[in-house]
């Protein structure tokens, strides 16, 4: 999704996947796990249509979930809209601004508010503990990616057998004959009775 959300938004972007990669690794040292990263980043490339832009706000959008307390995709739509001009939302959240205020304001108070939260969460024990485990999840999705891959052409092979026509009748056939047969025994049930 993020790169497609980077296709649609930036047409200047060059495709370089690589660069967005390294970003991602780095920022999983905030404790988020990749693909929420991925996801928040793809809603601010979305918004604001400048990658650049878009990872300034995730940053904001990091502090702003640890600060918080809240997971990283809801503080990223928060961060979006007050990107876009809602700073309104903002008291829900206990971040006070003035009436009228701008975005630039707005996000600036919440600057204030949160900054390094995300850092802080990052060092503690608990933000250690999720970074861990966010490491041996992504070791385990590339072990199931490499089974995966040796494994897919014969569990595609079985699936095509599973689904052709012929296993098909035959699967029917033994359900017919499986029901007649219970439908036999409860009616002999029944008489016996």
């Amino acid at each position: 999704r993020l790169y497609t959300s980077l296709q649609n938004n930036i047409p200047q972007w060059d495709g370089n996947t690589d660069s967005i990669e390294k970003y991602v690794s780095k920022t999983e040292g905030m404790a988020f796990a990749d693909d929420k990263i991925r996801d928040s980043l793809g809603t601010l490339v979305t918004r604001t249509h400048d990658l650049g832009e878009a990872q300034k706000l995730q940053a904001e959008a990091m502090d702003f979930a640890r600060g918080k307390n809240i997971d990283l995709q809801t503080a990223t739509e928060i961060i979006g809209k007050v990107y876009d001009g809602n700073t309104s939302i903002l008291a829900r959240y206990g971040v006070q601004v003035d009436k009228g205020a701008t975005a630039t304001e707005a996000l600036s108070q919440i600057q204030k508010t949160c900054a390094g939260q995300a850092q802080t969460y990052a060092n503690s024990a608990a933000g250690s503990a999720d970074r861990m485990q966010t490491a041996m999840g992504d070791a385990f999705e590339t072990v199931g990616h490499a089974v995966l891959d040796i494994v897919s052409g014969p569990l595609q092979k079985i699936a095509d057998w599973f689904t052709s026509p012929e296993v098909q009748d035959g699967i029917q056939t033994i359900a017919d004959a499986v029901g007649v047969g219970l439908t036999n025994a409860f009616t002999f049930l029944g008489d016996a009775v």
